[in-house]
């Protein structure tokens, strides 16, 4: 290129430099602030998110990041949950999975992630029992794809829940340069 050495051009492989830097947007990230009990057991769940951290094209809404005109692209996501039990149940399984749906189109997963834990029968704590989980992949999006995050959560027994603070249940991506 024509670009002059510079604290932001790079040398390229054959000589030339060339203009280095982007902003990777669109980015976005969210979390849900406090725990969302009652969820029910062995069935997916879409997580509704109430805090916004970061949404640098105002594309996150319905809670669903969905990509805007102009954007399409190769994006980094990842999305996390703390699912389980709140309250003396013996807690067995979880899996959370990053859906996309096209404008118009059926959803399809894109990644997931899952563990489970093995509780003796009988055995309880007052605090319950939880598995963390973090899912991540790079997509290919179109304009109108739209991102969600779900949870499952299998339990013996008690109110299998997701869990908020701290970021304990996210979803977060950007676009790649």
């Amino acid at each position: 290129g024509n670009a002059a050495a510079s604290a932001d051009t790079f040398l390229k492989k054959d000589g030339t430099w060339a203009e280095a830097g982007g902003t990777n947007t669109p980015n976005f990230y969210v979390s849900h602030s406090t725990v969302r009990t009652g969820i029910s057991d062995a069935t997916w769940t879409q997580v509704t998110f109430d805090e916004e951290a970061v949404d640098s094209d105002s594309a996150f809404t319905s809670n669903a990041f969905t990509v805007p005109a102009g954007k399409a692209g190769t994006y980094y996501l990842q999305g996390g949950s703390t699912v389980g039990d709140e309250h003396n149940g013996c807690f067995h399984y979880g899996e959370i999975r990053i859906r996309k749906t096209p404008s118009g189109g059926s959803a399809t997963t894109l990644t997931s992630s899952s563990t489970s834990q093995n509780i003796v029968a009988g055995t309880t704590q007052a605090w319950g029992h939880y598995l963390n989980m973090t899912a991540q992949c790079v997509a290919v999006l179109a304009v109108g794809d739209a991102i969600t995050l779900e949870v499952y959560s299998d339990g013996a027994s008690g109110n299998p829940s997701y869990f908020g603070s701290l970021g304990m249940t996210r979803l977060m991506g950007f676009k790649l340069l």
